[in-house]
């Protein structure tokens, strides 16, 4: 992440302001989130205040060469929209882009520059804690790894089918290859081995 020359000059000033934009892209639409007390409206968009939807995101690392480490994002078992991600398909979100970007404001509140991106993923799976009923609410945490690690997002290929017949028409050898990794199965069983 590189700042511009007037975000880093406003946080070098005694006050300023900082959040964190969450953009999460669900199959029903985008839902975005801010770690800022109140609804923010940044570029066109508005942006809600954190609690009670997102509780919580682990640490965001710096990388080299867009390599993201992968992140969790606690949710508020409470809030009924998230409990939608349980009763709903994993469809609704794995495999889905998630966005957190670092907004700087100056002492006015007015936004300095553009939001500058933190962190790219796409949510994977969701986990749930029960938590104890007294003290503990449960809560979900959902597992954001980076684009393209999991051998089954068709992102992680070096060359798709697409890009292939493009540079080869009428060859279908890559038609199938997302499928054949994203469900190995055995070509040759026992039974057949054996005769």
């Amino acid at each position: 992440m590189t700042l511009t020359t007037a975000q880093q000059n406003q946080l070098r000033q005694p006050v300023y302001g900082a959040a964190v934009l969450c953009e999460l892209h669900f199959a029903d639409g985008i839902q975005r989130y801010t770690s800022w007390g109140h609804d923010l409206r940044i570029g066109g968009q508005d942006w809600v205040a954190v609690p009670p939807k997102v509780i919580s995101i682990s640490t965001v690392q710096e990388a080299e060469a867009l390599e993201y480490p992968a992140m969790d994002i606690g949710l508020a078992i409470p809030d009924p929209d998230m409990l939608e991600l349980l009763r709903g398909s994993e469809k609704t979100y794995r495999g889905r882009l998630m966005r957190l970007y670092l907004v700087v404001m100056d002492d006015a509140l007015r936004v300095v520059d553009e939001p500058q991106l933190l962190h790219v993923a796409v949510m994977d799976q969701l986990q749930v804690n029960t938590g104890n009923g007294a003290d503990d609410q449960g809560s979900l945490s959902m597992r954001c790894e980076q684009p393209g690690k999991d051998s089954r997002n068709a992102m992680s290929q070096r060359l798709t089918a697409q890009q292939h017949v493009r540079k080869h028409p009428g060859d279908t050898g890559l038609a199938r290859l997302a499928e054949i990794a994203g469900g190995p199965q055995t070509w040759l069983t026992r039974r057949f081995q054996q005769r």
